[in-house]
């Protein structure tokens, strides 16, 4: 959830910012919540508890950003890619 949540906010701030003279700095602003929260979450559940450090909560974390990073990538690049163009009248 942790992932996905972060996953989430980036797409929500690259949506919003699409086609707006921000929308690079959306997107690099979104790397923050996308990276951050699941970084931070993952610090903090192993750091809090012992055997959560020791089941690998941190390492799994991380795995699960990897494939969330995949699937967000995969959905902004819909989300940015142009419209089709009309075909001409001729």
């Amino acid at each position: 959830m942790v992932c996905w949540l972060g996953a989430f906010i980036a797409l929500v701030i690259t949506g919003v910012l699409r086609g707006t003279p921000q929308a690079i700095n959306g997107i690099l602003g979104a790397t923050l919540f996308r990276m951050g929260i699941p970084l931070a979450a993952g610090f903090l559940l192993s750091s809090s508890s012992e055997a959560l450090a020791k089941a690998g909560v941190f390492g799994m974390v991380v795995c699960y950003y990897l494939l969330t990073l995949v699937v967000e990538t995969l959905l902004s690049l819909r989300l940015i890619q142009p419209a089709p163009k009309a075909p001409k009248a001729s």
